[in-house]
């Protein structure tokens, strides 16, 4: 299990031993060397690991710069998309002060972890969540909702299909009641 799966499942602090995915996709020749140094990591992991305290992981900050804002923000939408952390739509630069904006929606930790990918583990923060929506021009009386409909699918099966599928899934939320009048959710016509 990888440090952001383990994190995912609540383990941050836990002892870890790497098989290279050659061994598994059988690329490797003599896997004897990769499966021995396993072992004797297993072994380790077994006999002398010892957890230390350690400060949440953290993933690194990106900066983009440019000649003037625009751009900075030009780069920065040309990056995401080029990493495939964008479906191409521009994205507002989450600056510090627009997350903490979004975070002024709820009356949560930043730290506090609302879900976890299923199948891939990685561990979704509510801080997560107001970088997102900071990125698509969100505000910040629409944090609970979007924390609701996490929380909602990722306990539902979805999104096993929408992982693991060849086909394309797109998950359908339908935001009812006060919610949806009191932050004018589009509803009726259209």
């Amino acid at each position: 299990m990888g440090t952001e799966a383990a994190k995912g499942r609540g383990l941050p602090d836990i002892a870890k031993v790497l098989i290279p995915q050659e061994v598994f996709i059988e690329k490797v020749r003599d896997i004897k060397p990769p499966v021995e140094k396993a072992v004797d990591d297993i072994i380790y992991a077994l006999t002398e690991w010892k957890p230390t305290v350690a400060e949440a992981l953290k993933p690194p900050l990106l900066i983009f710069e440019g000649k003037d804002y625009q751009d900075a923000v030009d780069r920065m939408n040309a990056s995401f998309v080029a990493r495939h952390m964008s479906d191409g739509m521009p994205l507002i630069p989450p600056t510090k002060a627009r997350v903490e904006w979004m975070l002024s929606g709820v009356d949560l930790s930043p730290d506090e972890v609302v879900a976890s990918f299923p199948d891939l583990y990685r561990p979704i923060t509510v801080s997560n969540i107001a970088i997102n929506a900071a990125m698509a021009g969100a505000r910040p009386e629409y944090m609970p909702v979007f924390i609701a409909v996490l929380k909602a699918l990722m306990q539902s099966r979805a999104p096993h299909f929408m992982f693991g599928s060849t086909s394309a899934f797109a998950p359908l939320i339908i935001i009812n009641g006060p919610i949806g009048k009191e932050l004018n959710v589009n509803s009726g016509v259209g």
